[in-house]
């Protein structure tokens, strides 16, 4: 199916496509990383996983800036721009804006940290991860905005609320 037979669907059948989608992204980004885990460790597969979500959150960044009107560079922009980004499909979260300059990002479910417990595997340190996509995706966004993380797995977490990210513009 083309783009062009996609948009003719009922909104109900393009919807329930994304949720497939959705699945299956994070399925495959799941198997990579458990692939990978299992040739060459839990160091190396984090490392990777860092880059390449580092590379990812750059990409997707300068898509939705292409894609829509995310209007000034700042911290509304960044919200906008979080809020629409399809990868933030992983997870549950919501997004705070503090002040003009500063805004929080609150991870209430993770559905990669909780497959792999679901396979009996420990939370995996993800901080390096969330550091690469977080401040790539920031920097293409305001070139200001610095990203600093409150907390992340396996140093604190809870059921409902895995990590929290803060972006601040310093002026």
């Amino acid at each position: 199916m083309n783009i062009e037979e996609l948009a003719q669907l009922p909104k109900e059948s393009i919807v329930q496509l994304l949720e497939i989608l959705r699945k299956d992204q994070r399925s495959i980004d799941g198997f990579w990383f458990l692939k990978v885990e299992e040739s060459h460790g839990l160091e190396r597969a984090v490392a990777m996983d860092a880059s390449i979500w580092g590379k990812m959150g750059r990409i997707n960044a300068k898509r939705l800036q292409r894609a829509f009107d995310l209007g000034e560079p700042g911290i509304p922009a960044l919200i906008q721009a979080i809020e629409l980004d399809p990868l933030w499909l992983f997870f549950g979260y919501n997004v705070e804006q503090i002040s003009s300059t500063q805004a929080v990002v609150r991870f209430t479910d993770c559905l990669p940290q909780k497959g792999r417990r679901k396979i009996g595997k420990e939370v995996f340190p993800c901080r390096s991860v969330g550091e690469g996509y977080f401040t790539n995706f920031a920097k293409v966004i305001d070139s200001r905005i610095e990203v600093q993380c409150g907390f992340c797995p396996p140093e604190k977490y809870s059921e409902d609320l895995w990590c929290e990210w803060h972006f601040n513009i310093n002026e």
